[in-house]
């Protein structure tokens, strides 16, 4: 829990006071060491560890996203695949259809147009 603390750097410097502390009542300890070890930790640990850590986490960010633009294109690929595929589908059902009943697919005439669209006078 302390290399933890040490490593984010959350109030880390009272626990090397009192590291030191306990190290400097004990005889034949010298007090320095403590103070040295936990330099070396926080420079090793929050500097070098948590920006590789952060350096790797933003680029498996960019990786997502550039996945994401690809699924999407690739959405979009499928998309208009698929469309053409039901289009085409359609277009062969209604020849069957009307190949067996033609009277379904028959196109109106001139003159039942002209009664449905009105006409404009001047």
């Amino acid at each position: 829990m302390t290399i933890f603390i040490v490593i984010v750097g959350d109030d880390w410097t009272d626990i090397m006071y009192d590291h030191y502390r306990v190290m400097y009542t004990t005889p034949g300890e010298n007090p320095y060491v403590s103070v040295i070890f936990f330099m070396i930790l926080y420079i090793f640990g929050n500097l070098v560890l948590l920006n590789l850590f952060l350096a790797i986490l933003l680029a498996n960010f960019d990786l997502s996203k550039d996945q994401e633009k690809e699924k999407e294109e690739l959405d979009d690929a499928d998309y208009e695949k698929s469309i053409k595929s039901y289009m085409k589908c359609w277009i062969w059902l209604r020849i069957k259809i009307a190949a067996i009943c033609p009277c379904l697919f028959i196109p109106p005439d001139a003159e039942d147009n002209a009664e449905t669209v009105p006409s404009i006078s001047i």
